[in-house]
């Protein structure tokens, strides 16, 4: 089945995007941290980037898309180039405007595309861990990441609500606990953590 994959994916980008240079993409979350980070195949360039611990995947893998359209206008003035993906979600979600309470990165990722018009750009969605070496390698970059320095990015409301949830329960997990430390309480038996 692996092999099938890989076949039909050289097949589509030989048939479709011969002349493109392909940008592989790909967001990571372990226990090191999360990072992102891009690998272009045919000039061996890598990019990877550390990011806050509390981003998501799937923010993760935006950014990573993000880069890869940057680090096309900061390095070409004309071309073709195909951004490869693992993650459909994150390429569906700048193939509609962004509502007003979660912009996320769709708006940066879109006005770029649009700054990038006398390019040609084109977006593949492939299956993660299908054997694809550009993809693995594009993986190890992302799990990597964490290693490397951190940089700033700009932070959706929902990535900013996660952090604001946990903080707030951090903060009174440790006054709840301790408040029943004294009394014989049945509740936190049941409900031992908020």
């Amino acid at each position: 089945m692996v092999r099938n994959v890989i076949e039909r994916i050289n097949i589509i980008t030989k048939q479709h995007f011969p002349t493109y240079a392909q940008i592989f993409n790909d967001g990571s979350k372990n226990q090191l941290g999360v990072g992102a980070a891009i690998w272009i195949p045919s000039t061996s360039f890598s990019l990877s980037l550390t990011l806050p611990t509390f981003t998501s995947v799937f923010h993760a893998e935006k950014v990573a898309i993000l880069q890869a359209l940057r680090y096309i206008k900061n390095n070409y003035t004309n071309g073709s180039f195909l951004i490869i993906s693992d993650s459909r979600s994150a390429l569906q979600s700048f193939s509609s405007p962004p509502t007003h309470t979660n912009p996320s990165l769709a708006s940066p990722i879109i006005s770029l595309i649009k700054s990038l018009a006398t390019f040609f750009i084109q977006f593949l969605w492939i299956p993660s861990h299908s054997g694809i070496i550009h993809s693995e390698k594009v993986n190890q970059l992302a799990k990597s990441a964490p290693c490397s320095a951190i940089i700033s990015t700009t932070l959706p409301n929902s990535e900013l609500s996660t952090l604001i949830k946990r903080s707030t329960l951090d903060v009174w997990s440790h006054p709840y606990i301790k408040s029943f430390s004294n009394v014989k309480s049945h509740y936190l038996t049941i409900q031992p953590q908020l």
